[in-house]
């Protein structure tokens, strides 16, 4: 075993997989069952805490995918010109996100939700223009639809699209 220690090359993903685990195990543990209460708020209806605990369970899950990974991988791998190109690929990933929460109290969260998820689908790779506005709108309004009719929560509209939808 002290051998394999010894060896072993922890990459970054390693690192980044602990560090998300323990977040959502946080999350799990402390965040979410105090600041969101449980409120219970029917028989078939969603608690608040629904929510954050799915996107948790699941962030919790890829972080174990990413442990894993990372232990697999060394740093060595890695070479200069890929390490930029992801470091380029996250920080417009990050503008793309901080213009996403702009937006929303502008425009709405359904316009933007379009916009932000045609440009990642882009971002990532994905070419055919007219496939991608079609998952687009079809996304996001299935998303509205769920949110507003069967969970009952409230969907920000922003300045501009107040009385629309």
């Amino acid at each position: 075993m002290r051998q394999f220690l010894k060896k072993k090359t922890w990459g970054i993903d390693f690192y980044l997989g602990i560090m998300l685990f323990a977040f959502s195990m946080a999350l799990l543990v402390w965040l979410i069952p105090v600041y969101t209460g449980s409120q219970i708020t029917g028989q078939r209806g969603l608690t608040p805490s629904f929510f954050p605990y799915c996107i948790t369970i699941v962030l919790g899950f890829l972080s174990i995918l990413l442990i894993y990974k990372g232990s697999s991988t060394s740093q060595a791998e890695a070479t200069r010109a890929e390490d930029k190109r992801v470091t380029q690929f996250t920080i417009l990933c990050i503008l793309l996100f901080l213009g996403y929460y702009m937006g929303i109290k502008v425009i709405g969260m359904i316009p933007v939700s379009i916009l932000i998820l045609f440009a990642l689908i882009h971002l990532f790779g994905f070419r055919h223009w007219l496939l991608s506005i079609l998952i687009s709108v079809v996304f996001v309004v299935l998303l509205f639809l769920f949110f507003e009719k069967i969970a009952q929560v409230s969907i920000p509209r922003g300045f501009l699209f107040e009385g629309f939808y």
